[in-house]
């Protein structure tokens, strides 16, 4: 089972990881079509590279969305409807860079801190870098915790009871 968590023999290096993020940020907006699957494909590999099990988690919110997107489109509810389509196609046009950025959280601040180190970045940058990365993972394991504890008590949430 470990296995399928994390290969140390095919961990990108997180230079390229930031780079791909930057040209995919780019990309994402002025392709269409085939190039936008093409690119959603390569961040799946990307993904893929790093664990087997974020690929498989990642590829069913990908089509969860998608199927969720589709089902909306037959359903009129007014603007609500339309507000809905248009922020789920958003975050399913932006899915490369968060596919990407997915991996580069799951990267150890140590390995990152290293190959910002090799390239001669600044280190007070890199420091700063490394601690928002770091704060994004600790952000979920928080989130985490606060629904376990939730469930413990009882408590679940509700739109009608917020």
């Amino acid at each position: 089972m470990d296995k399928l968590r994390k290969s140390k023999a095919k961990n990108v290096n997180p230079i390229t990881l930031f780079l791909i993020i930057l040209i995919s940020s780019f990309l994402v907006f002025l392709v269409n079509g085939t190039s936008y699957y093409a690119l959603l494909g390569m961040s799946f590999v990307v993904v893929l590279t790093f664990s087997y099990l974020e690929l498989i988690k990642r590829g069913f919110i990908y089509l969860g969305l998608y199927l969720l997107l589709k089902i909306l489109a037959h359903i009129d509810l007014g603007m609500t409807t339309g507000a809905i389509i248009g922020l789920i196609a958003l975050v399913l046009k932006l899915y490369p860079i968060f596919n990407v950025g997915r991996v580069l959280i799951l990267t150890s601040p140590l390995k990152i801190m290293a190959a910002l180190r090799k390239i001669h970045f600044p280190n007070t940058i890199s420091i700063a870098l490394v601690t928002a990365l770091r704060y994004l993972g600790e952000l979920e394991l928080r989130i985490k915790e606060i629904r376990q504890g939730m469930k413990v008590r009882g408590l679940r949430l509700s739109l009608l009871h917020p």
